[in-house]
């Protein structure tokens, strides 16, 4: 008896590691992009794009910024990051409490980076990126986008964004 619960508790651990992070992209995946999922990711062109609402901003505006599939598709799970070079910069803010997104916190920042909330199917997602005070430079919003635990594509490049 004890010798079955313990294998079916094995098979639920294992279960949860090859389905990935279904409540969001762990802080480990900051730095590089790459979800801790068991699967290498694609190196085919991605099927999702990100839309900024402006590439070109004053210091005190803000950028919305959309996830979305190039043709009609979903995804489950994505991370999103505004850089200048290899640094996450600014804040997000999830318009309209938008239950399948939340905000994560990529050392040393806060609210520096999005994330998925859960593993529901999403066709698009939009959140706002607000620049820190004072940046004169150009970003760029790198993101990661899993259409299933299997199939994901790591670290794509928005259209950059000059700020003045």
């Amino acid at each position: 008896m004890l010798r079955s619960l313990l294998l079916a508790a094995g098979c639920l651990c294992l279960a949860h590691l090859v389905a990935g992070y279904g409540s969001g992209a762990p802080p480990e995946a900051c730095g590089d992009l790459v979800p801790q999922h068991p699967a290498k990711p694609k190196t085919t062109k991605s099927p999702y794009m990100i839309h900024v609402s402006k590439t070109r901003i004053k210091s005190n505006e803000t950028v919305d910024v959309t996830l979305k599939p190039i043709k009609d598709d979903t995804f489950k799970g994505f991370l999103i990051q505004a850089r200048v070079g290899s640094t996450p910069v600014g804040k997000f803010s999830i318009p309209n409490n938008n239950a399948d997104v939340k905000l994560l916190d990529c050392s040393p920042g806060a609210q520096n980076a999005v994330t998925h909330a859960n593993a529901k199917d999403k066709r698009e997602i939009t959140v706002t990126w607000t620049p820190p005070p004072g940046l004169t430079e150009t970003v760029i919003f790198y993101y990661t986008v899993a259409k299933t635990g299997d199939e994901y594509w790591v670290a794509r490049k928005s259209r950059t964004v000059s700020i003045h």
